[in-house]
């Protein structure tokens, strides 16, 4: 049996650039049921500011905004835990790191 991951975070180069070859595996996999976070060690998170930052927005990457990657493994971990749904992971994640009150 091969095992599929639900939920995958990125550790993405300044504001959010992958390599091409990274960017085109996600687009391909956009219909999938896998969600993508993507982690930055840039102030203020990821920024589809450059080429690539915009390619992962477009393929509908969330940007993890001010958590690095283990906190936002942490998170999607805790989110698929309660939802599997990809949809409603998705806006599950994007409203927490949208929220004003932070936890960390």
């Amino acid at each position: 049996m091969t095992m599929r991951p639900s939920g995958l975070v990125l550790q993405t180069l300044g504001s959010g650039n992958v390599p091409a070859s990274i960017a085109e595996l996600i687009e391909a996999h956009g219909e999938s049921d896998v969600v993508f976070a993507s982690a930055s060690h840039c102030a203020g998170g990821v920024s589809p500011t450059y080429q690539s930052g915009a390619r992962l927005a477009e393929a509908g990457v969330i940007g993890g905004g001010d958590l690095d990657a283990r906190k936002l493994r942490l998170l999607l971990a805790c989110a698929l835990a309660e939802q599997r749904d990809p949809e409603k992971l998705k806006s599950r994640l994007a409203a927490y790191l949208l929220s004003t009150e932070k936890y960390y």
